[in-house]
């Protein structure tokens, strides 16, 4: 006798319906995926090992060579607070002394570099102080050595040799300079957006500001200050995210100057200046030192042409993403669409097995008898 045909599926048999119901799940986990992780960005820990020595000059009061270093023994001076209060001061010394270790001063006695007695200091959030143990006196000529090791960075990150000659002191200028300024341009810049791990990319109007060197300036140290902005009075930067790592006395745009951005983009997100007039000026100070340099206050106008509009967001510039890269519908949008469509496969597939078998009856033992009573 013919049997008719089984309604049960070989292991090695897909129908098209359940192949549909997979391929719906699939594509809501894979949205979901990017869902998450176009909200969780992270910062990648990269080792920095600089020496600000500029042209090469040092200004005989200068309070030291800036050192740009933030791993290792960085965190343990970050850590240091966290210690009970009496502990603080001795865990700071200890990390400073082991930083001391990393560095090499010597002084050229006119014959050869002759080790000197080195001091390493606190200077700025991840930054540090070298000089000599002894006051230094212009003329005198330094090399300045440092070896990170192996454990806090890889080569060529490792080491920096760098030759530097102590010149004439720097001398103090009362009068303010002329802050050299652009013209207003208009045109898309990283911001900061959501709660600071990312950045995105919006419109904006934007001036670039520098500060100048005094005219008739002798042994002007340009590349070896460190400059500050102040904008209506209140010290001002700009980060396109928390992961922003700049270099100590240098700004997001530059190392000598800045550039100040108003958004001109009604989309979320974005911290610049507001739109409008500002009272600007710069400053430049010599490391270690009360010296500070100063600009005329200066009005500048950020007036956007016309705020533009966008709905949809744009993939950030730096990796990040607040929309998902899988198309331009938002993640949770097709993930929705995804499980939508697998649950429709799912409830026609079982109407249609229920239609296809015969309705059990009263006592059948039957497992799929008593699943669809």
């Amino acid at each position: 006798m013919k049997q008719p045909p089984s309604s049960a599926s070989s292991p090695a048999t897909i129908r098209p319906r359940a192949f549909v119901a997979v391929l719906g799940l699939a594509s809501a986990l894979v949205a979901l995926t990017h869902s998450v992780r176009a909200e969780a960005c992270s910062c990648v820990d990269e080792a920095v090992n600089e020496v600000q020595t500029g042209d090469g000059d040092i200004p005989a009061n200068a309070g030291g060579i800036v050192w740009w270093f933030n791993r290792g023994y960085v965190r343990t001076l970050e850590d240091a607070p966290r210690e009970p209060v009496q502990d603080v001061a001795a865990a700071a010394a200890a990390a400073l002394q082991q930083l001391n270790t990393l560095v090499s001063l010597q002084r050229w006695d006119g014959a050869a570099f002759q080790n000197v007695a080195t001091q390493v200091e606190s200077f700025d959030s991840k930054a540090y102080l070298i000089r000599p143990a002894e006051p230094w006196s212009a003329g005198e000529r330094y090399r300045l050595g440092i070896d990170a090791g192996t454990e806090y960075a890889e080569p060529p990150t490792r080491t920096r040799v760098s030759e530097f000659e102590i010149v004439p002191a720097l001398q103090p200028d009362p009068n303010p300079q002329l802050l050299a300024l652009e013209e207003l341009q208009a045109g898309p810049l990283p911001f900061m957006v959501g709660d600071g791990s990312c950045g995105a990319t919006r419109d904006a109007v934007y001036i670039d500001i520098d500060f100048p060197t005094p005219e008739g300036a002798e042994n002007w140290p340009r590349e070896l200050l460190l400059y500050d902005t102040y904008v209506d009075g209140d010290h001002w930067s700009h980060f396109t995210s928390f992961c922003d790592d700049l270099e100590p006395g240098s700004s997001w745009f530059s190392r000598t100057g800045d550039r100040l951005i108003a958004k001109c983009d009604e989309r979320k997100g974005g911290r610049g200046l507001s739109r409008g007039s500002h009272q600007v000026r710069m400053e430049a100070r010599l490391a270690g030192t009360d010296l500070v340099f100063s600009t005329e206050v200066v009005n500048v106008e950020l007036y956007c042409p016309t705020p533009v509009v966008r709905a949809a967001e744009e993939p950030p510039e730096d990796g990040c993403a607040l929309s998902s890269p899988l198309g331009s519908s938002p993640a949770p949008v097709r993930a929705a669409l995804g499980l939508a469509l697998a649950l429709a496969a799912l409830i026609r597939r079982r109407r249609w097995m229920r239609s296809t078998q015969p309705r059990a009856t009263l006592g059948t033992n039957s497992r799929r008898g008593a699943d669809t009573c």
